[in-house]
């Protein structure tokens, strides 16, 4: 059983996915918090094998409460949710020890799935990697999406050629741009056209 701990300032928003995380025999819940400074309180007590946090709360965000996990020496694979693609604070947040971000529109297949691959590896991405070094933290996928975008495909090209959708593209594309450091598609082929 995969223990989570879920992370966000709206109730409604942490209701719905513990309840969808919970229909799962593989996951459970073992507990929410509303704010950043809620997660640490619970976090110096138990460790959980996921943290699913949102990016943006008020007080304490999730890339400042990446920061302090570290600092109180925390070491757990983090997640990071986000309503829409702020590349910028991603960024921030794997650059400080996130696994991951997903989009809130996230499947909930896709979530498990992710969940599920960090969980059991507890990969986790280092702060100040060598150019070379960022394509070493692309997950499998995420690299299959990297040279299709490559060839000039869109996400929806993508997703029929992978056989997924088209919000789950639209999220290893965020992925891949904070981990590679680029802002759009563009920046991507061309990093990976030099890089390959």
């Amino acid at each position: 059983m995969i223990n989570v701990l879920l992370v966000d300032d709206q109730h409604i928003v942490r209701q719905g996915i513990a309840s969808l995380l919970n229909l799962s025999d593989e996951v459970l819940v073992l507990a929410e918090a509303e704010s950043g400074e809620a997660a640490l309180t619970f976090l110096a007590k138990a460790v959980p094998d996921i943290v699913l946090m949102d990016i943006r709360m008020p007080g304490m965000n999730g890339v400042e409460t990446l920061i302090e996990m570290r600092e109180r020496n925390i070491h757990c694979p983090t997640i990071l949710l986000t309503s829409f693609e702020d590349t910028d604070l991603v960024q921030k947040g794997l650059a400080v020890g996130a696994v991951a971000s997903l989009l809130k529109d996230v499947t909930i297949d896709e979530l498990l799935r992710v969940i599920k691959t960090y969980a059991s590896n507890g990969q986790k991405i280092r702060a100040k990697e060598s150019p070379d070094n960022n394509f070493n933290t692309l997950t499998p996928r995420e690299s299959q999406v990297l040279r299709l975008i490559s060839q000039g495909l869109c996400n929806k090209e993508i997703a029929t050629q992978l056989g997924l959708s088209t919000g789950t593209v639209k999220n290893h594309t965020s992925n891949i741009f904070s981990k590679l450091g680029v802002r759009d598609r563009i920046q991507a082929a061309l990093k990976y056209n030099h890089h390959s």
